[in-house]
């Protein structure tokens, strides 16, 4: 009896989360896209990128920086790594007609309140990304995306539930405080290893396409460890006291957990069709402005920010200037 608990508990929980997962709808192919001349009206460069991509990361730093530039409110001035930018408007923020993360960026990047700052992609890049992030995200809610955040938290509660019955089966001294830790660490790694998991997506892609710097593939490896060290420590606890079958049917549940959240998540109607448009505008900006964007691309021409640029960055227009301002503002994003 024990062994088939032991072997339910997670293949149960399995069978939850693919039940619910069909019963979502797997996302439908997109239809054929058809061109469009602008971007969705009322969205900036950043927040098109984390409608497209889901993320925001160094590159939505550049379009954004791209787009304060354009607008005359910063000018940029490369100094070995690190980059000079300069205030050029005087009302305190926020400014009015801009948006809310372009705001924070400003606040972010002038907290001193001085005219001129140093900014350092390597070091300031990732804060700044996780700045626009959390605005967006609190400005966008669940409208364009629903994660099923409470089909996880039923799964999570579920996994509790049955782990902590399989330490009862196993009973000793320290069974109640063991409870408490798993209890904890099911629940913590449900929480941060979905918030680490969206911060990885980005820098996989990147590594599959060989556009991510050593420094980022770095950055990964620790969260990677910082992850594994939680595990670590569950097992060196428990290893003691129960065997490594309950020890590893917790984990299984642990894992399935942080695996749902992402598969769980789907665009909403109205996600789907701003996906749409994004995408015609990107095929628009490839077919149609390519001849002028690739005019810019050339290194010996001045940075300019007229136009669509911000979003050619944030949209990964390739074979042109997208590519040459985030390399030229982040050679990490390149």
């Amino acid at each position: 009896m024990t062994n088939v608990f032991l072997v339910g508990a997670p293949l149960l929980l399995l069978a939850y989360y693919v039940i619910v997962f069909f019963s979502l709808g797997t996302e439908s192919t997109p239809p054929p896209v058809a061109p469009q001349y602008e971007p969705p009206s009322g969205f900036s460069p950043a927040s098109v990128r984390l409608l497209w991509r889901g993320v925001a990361d160094a590159r939505s730093v550049a379009a954004v920086l791209a787009d304060l530039c354009a607008r005359r409110l910063i000018s940029l001035e490369k100094k070995s790594s690190k980059y000079t930018v300069k205030r050029m408007y005087s009302q305190p923020t926020p400014l009015p007609d801009l948006p809310r993360e372009e705001n924070v960026v400003l606040d972010f990047l002038f907290a001193n309140f001085y005219q001129e700052t140093v900014f350092d992609p390597s070091r300031q890049s990732q804060g700044c990304a996780s700045v626009i992030q959390g605005v967006l995200l609190k400005n966008m809610g669940s409208r364009y995306w629903n994660s099923h955040a409470g089909y996880v938290a039923i799964g999570v509660l579920g996994s509790c539930i049955a782990a902590l019955a399989l330490l009862l089966l196993r009973s000793s001294p320290h069974t109640a405080m063991d409870s408490i830790f798993v209890t904890v660490f099911i629940a913590a790694i449900a929480l941060f290893g979905g918030i680490a998991l969206q911060a990885l997506q980005p820098l996989v892609r990147d590594i599959r396409q060989g556009t991510c710097s050593f420094g980022r593939i770095f950055l990964m490896l620790l969260l990677l460890g910082f992850l594994a060290m939680w595990f670590v420590l569950v097992a060196t606890r428990l290893g003691a006291d129960y065997s490594s079958i309950i020890i590893s049917a917790i984990f299984a549940m642990t894992l399935l957990n942080l695996i749902a959240q992402p598969l769980l998540r789907r665009d909403t109607e109205e996600g789907k069709r701003l996906k749409r448009h994004i995408e015609g505008f990107r095929a628009f900006l490839i077919a149609v402005e390519q001849d002028q964007l690739d005019r810019m691309n050339r290194p010996k021409n001045e940075i300019g920010y007229a136009g669509h640029l911000p979003y050619a960055i944030a949209l990964e227009v390739k074979e042109a200037w997208g590519d040459h301002l985030a390399n030229e503002l982040f050679p990490s994003v390149g």
